[in-house]
Formats: structure tokens, C-alpha cells, sequence
């Protein structure tokens, strides 16, 4: 889920080196016998890593983010299978103050020629919409 395609995108250097601490909640743990999922844990390490790749890490940062996944709106059926994330991020200094806040909409098409699997092509449309939320946050913070 982490986004490949950032490297165009500009430093922010008020949070160059910053971000210690990230916070994820609303996510939702994959069931096996039913839809795919995007857990906490699975889209924190992709934030994790999009901010590592990008700069934006520390380990003792004046900055932490919480993520709140707000929806994941899955059809039900369809050949063509349009996951769309919802995600509000807040980067606050440690004393609380908030310095960023965002609420991202991000939508992914799975096409049937993805998988020929309805399960299968589920997940690449929450793998792909996560990705680009994720994405379009980094824009986001890169250009605050």
C-alpha cells in the first residue's frame, strides 16, 4: 500500500526529520470468510513507510499523526471494483497544538483484467485506494 510514485514531490522542510509518532485507528481486520479489509496495522506501516521514504521520520520528532481510516466503501459486486478511502490526518506538536489537518478521498478501480477473482480484484481496489490516499496526504504535507 505504500506509494511508489513520490519522488517528484517536494520536501516540506518544517517536518523534514519531524514525525515520531503515528496513530492509526478505524481500520478494519480482514476476515478470511468474508470481504477484504485495510487494518491498522497494515495502513500504519504503509504511513510509516511513505513518510520514511519521503523524509518526514524521527525518533524523537516534535510531531505526531493521527490517522482515522473513516470509511472504506466496497461494492458489492461488479466486474470493475471501486474501493474508495476516506482518512482524516492531524499532525500535532507534542504539546497537542494542531499544525496540519486534512480529511483525503481517495477512489481505485480493480479492473476484471486485474484478477479474474471478484475476492482477488477487492483487494488490489483497498490496496489501491489506500496507496493513493497515502499518496495524495504526502502531496498534501509536502505543499503545507
Amino acid at each position: 500500500m505504500v506509494p511508489s510514485s513520490l519522488s517528484e514531490v517536494a520536501l516540506n522542510v518544517q517536518y523534514k526529520d519531524a514525525i515520531s509518532v503515528v496513530v492509526v485507528s478505524g481500520g478494519k481486520t480482514t476476515n478470511p470468510l468474508w470481504v477484504s479489509n485495510i487494518s491498522n496495522e497494515d495502513f500504519k506501516a504503509s504511513v510509516q513507510s511513505a513518510l520514511r521514504a519521503n523524509g518526514y521520520t524521527s525518533t524523537s520528532g516534535k510531531y505526531t499523526l493521527e490517522v482515522v481510516m473513516l470509511s472504506v466503501k466496497q461494492p458489492l459486486v461488479g466486474t470493475a471494483l471501486t474501493v474508495t478511502t476516506q482518512v482524516a490526518y492531524t499532525l500535532k506538536t507534542v504539546d497537542g497544538s494542531t499544525v496540519f489537518q486534512r480529511t483525503i478521498t481517495a477512489p481505485y478501480t480493480a479492473k476484471f483484467s486485474d484478477s479474474l477473482l471478484a475476492v482477488e480484484r477487492l483487494r488490489l481496489a483497498n490496496e489501491g485506494s489506500a496507496r493513493e490516499n497515502i499518496r495524495k496526504f504526502i502531496e498534501a504535507l509536502s505543499e503545507n
